[in-house]
């Protein structure tokens, strides 16, 4: 299969206010087709699309979802399975109910994006731009979020099991409480909406030391690179390192290093870390 290579594209003409559709499917057959929740491997020999080829899939695919179809084998509906985006602008795209299973989605531009009931099954979402975007229903299980920024998105329904959130920041977010978080991974990195009492069921790990590291990701994305500073970090990344760094160092000292620990205990080290710093 011949490959070719897009970077940063900036798709214009979509309608970012336009209004959600009230007829969505009870069901998604496709989503929840029983795959087994099993590590997702990604190889360096991705299918890559052309600027046009992406261009037209995501056309079709907004009229298809436009036009009230609730046919998921319908080949106008977008399917980037498999697919490498990485580094791709799709800040607003309607894509909605989309199938990406497994695509490379590492550092993807979906701000305020309409991702409702889209499959995202076991995508690499690292460091990817998820602000304000509608997740209400998709599908993100497997899905590898580490550094991924998803404040101020819709989260209602949205499907997190086995999904790796070390360090991701799910602050301003709206309705986490009716995600599902079951064996989601999270860290002293991850970043939850003020007064969010993380449900049971949720797998805390000791250790902000990320598979593919993670100080690249600190730096918040920006609409214009070249308006932020080169090599500078926020403030509030510095602390959270450093609050991660704290946190290690009270699980070296107990023992705990690696170790998954449940709510109360990650809590009860974030308060002798808060007594550390101050």
């Amino acid at each position: 299969m011949k490959t070719r290579t897009f970077y940063n594209y900036d798709w214009g003409g979509v309608d970012e206010d336009e209004a959600l559709p009230s007829d969505l499917p009870a069901e998604n057959d496709d989503k929840h087709s029983g795959q087994e929740q099993e590590a997702v491997e990604f190889t360096t020999e991705m299918q890559r699309l052309d600027a046009d080829e992406l261009q037209v899939m995501l056309q079709r695919h907004k009229h298809w979802a436009e036009s009230g179809n609730t046919d998921l084998k319908d080949p106008n509906r977008a399917d980037f399975s498999g697919i490498d985006l990485h580094g791709t602008n799709l800040s607003g795209i309607d894509l909605r109910k989309a199938k990406l299973v497994k695509a490379r989605l590492f550092k993807v531009n979906f701000n305020e994006a309409n991702l409702r009931w889209a499959d995202l099954l076991g995508s690499d979402m690292r460091g990817t731009d998820l602000r304000g975007a509608d997740l209400r229903m998709a599908n993100l299980r497997m899905a590898n979020l580490q550094w991924a920024w998803l404040r101020w998105s819709d989260l209602r329904g949205a499907d997190f099991r086995g999904a790796d959130l070390r360090g991701a920041d799910l602050r301003g977010v709206k309705h986490l409480k009716f995600a599902n978080l079951t064996d989601a991974i999270v860290n002293a990195d991850t970043k939850f909406p003020e007064g969010f009492n993380v449900p049971k069921g949720v797998v805390f790990v000791s250790g902000s030391k990320l598979s593919k590291g993670g100080s690249e990701f600190m730096q918040p994305p920006t609409a214009d690179p070249e308006a932020a500073e080169p090599g500078a970090a926020s403030a509030e990344g510095r602390n959270g390192q450093a609050s991660a760094q704290l946190f290690d160092k009270v699980c070296q000292t107990l023992g705990l290093d690696g170790a998954k620990l449940d709510a109360s205990a990650t809590m009860l080290i974030n308060k002798i870390v808060c007594n550390m710093k101050e």
